[in-house]
C-alpha cells in the first residue's frame, strides 16, 4: 500500500504499475565475489520518459519499504524502460496492446492452445 501511495503522489496511475519483488536465498555473486546473507531483488517496468531523479527516489522508496519487511543484507533494484507500443497483455481470452488498448485478433492456432 505504501508504494502505491508513493506512485500516486508522484503522478503515476497505480493501475499502470508493474513491480515484482523477491527475497532470494540463492548465492549471489557481484564481480565474482559471493554475497552472503539475505538478498532481495526488485524489478520494475517504468515509463521511458522518467528521469534519473525519479528512478533514484523510487529505488529509495523500494529499499525503505523492503527494509521494513525483511532483514536484507543486499537489495538490487532494476528498472526496465517500458515502451507501451511493444507491450501486450493477454487476459486469458483476448490479447491487448498496452499503448492503445486495441484488441488483437488471435489466430486459430493461438486460440486452440488456450
Amino acid at each position: 500500500m505504501r508504494t502505491t501511495l508513493w506512485f500516486r503522489d508522484h503522478g503515476v496511475e497505480p493501475a499502470h504499475v508493474v513491480v515484482s519483488a523477491q527475497e532470494l536465498q540463492l548465492p549471489i555473486y557481484t564481480g565474482g565475489t559471493p554475497r552472503t546473507g539475505t538478498h532481495a531483488a526488485v524489478f520494475c517496468r517504468i515509463g521511458k520518459y522518467r528521469n534519473a531523479k525519479f528512478l533514484s527516489d523510487l529505488a529509495e522508496e523500494f529499499t525503505d519499504c523492503l527494509c521494513e519487511l525483511i532483514s536484507a543484507d543486499w537489495i538490487q533494484v532494476t528498472f526496465e524502460r517500458h515502451v507501451a507500443a511493444d507491450t501486450f497483455i493477454f487476459d486469458g481470452k483476448t490479447l491487448w496492446n498496452a499503448q492503445n488498448g486495441s484488441e488483437l485478433l488471435l489466430t486459430e492456432n493461438r486460440q486452440e492452445r488456450h
